[in-house]
């Protein structure tokens, strides 16, 4: 038999040849050294194919053990390519979270400034409502003097004091609305300053008013009574210097004449 018949012979057929030597060789008169040669040749031939088979099933599982800790180091490093990812969005969302935490900070610092300044002028708006503005005239014939409100609060007048003199009081002050008026008996500052300036002498009195707005501030306003002849006609002007904010009712001696007024 040649080498490729016995390459050719399957597993089971070469277990056949072997128990056919074994039996050969079993009968009487045969030679038993040939046979079991044979059967010995057969055997290793099986045990050869039984070796390839063991070779291939063992580098097929190399292979196998090979690519499964390729697969493992895939694997991991996917999961740290994976983890970077993450970091790198997490990282970006927290760089978005703080420029717009930083946005929104700036834009509350912004509405608060813009609050405050709308406060500032909202209480510059409110306090320009309640200044006090007062027009003064004379009224000679009744030896009166006219106040008139050119603000858009109400005002009241408590007194009215010329420099060196004793204050005219009014009990609970003269409420006067916008735009309304209120006249005053000054006969007693009329006939000082005649007497003080005799014709044909100029001069004058500084004199003081004593007013408060709808809130209960205080002001004085400052002024001029002034006397001016001219033909022997008496002519009487006012001059106003400005008004000015002030605790008035703090002044003991002011004090003293308000408890004491009666008109």
């Amino acid at each position: 038999m040649w080498l490729e018949e016995v390459e050719k012979l399957s597993k089971k057929q070469l277990r056949v040849m072997i128990n056919r030597s074994f039996e050969l060789a079993d009968e009487p008169g045969q030679d038993r050294g040939p046979l079991y040669e044979k059967a010995a040749f057969y055997m290793r031939e099986l045990e050869h194919r039984r070796d390839s088979w063991v070779s291939i099933r063992d580098f097929i599982l190399e292979v196998v053990v090979i690519a499964l800790i390729g697969w493992e180091i895939w694997i991991g490093y996917r999961a740290e390519h994976q983890q970077q990812t993450n970091f790198e969005e997490q990282k970006q969302v927290f760089d978005n979270l703080e420029k717009s935490s930083g946005a929104t900070a700036g834009s509350l610092i912004a509405a608060q400034q813009v609050l405050q300044n709308m406060n500032v002028a909202m209480q510059k708006q409110l306090g320009l409502f309640y200044d006090v503005s007062i027009n003064m005239v004379i009224d000679e014939n009744k030896k009166d003097m006219v106040f008139i409100n050119n603000g858009r609060t109400n005002i009241s007048i408590w007194g009215i004091r010329a420099k060196g003199e004793l204050p005219v009081t009014i009990k609970e002050g003269r409420v006067i609305t916008p735009g309304g008026g209120y006249q005053m008996d000054v006969t007693a500052d009329f006939d000082l300053i005649t007497k003080r300036f005799l014709k044909p002498a100029d001069g004058g009195l500084e004199f003081e008013l004593y007013v408060k707005n709808e809130r209960g501030e205080e002001f004085v306003q400052y002024g001029f009574l002034g006397i001016h002849w001219q033909n022997d006609v008496r002519q009487m002007v006012i001059q106003t210097r400005g008004i000015e904010p002030e605790r008035w009712s703090k002044n003991p001696e002011l004090k003293n004449a308000f408890s004491k007024a009666t008109r």
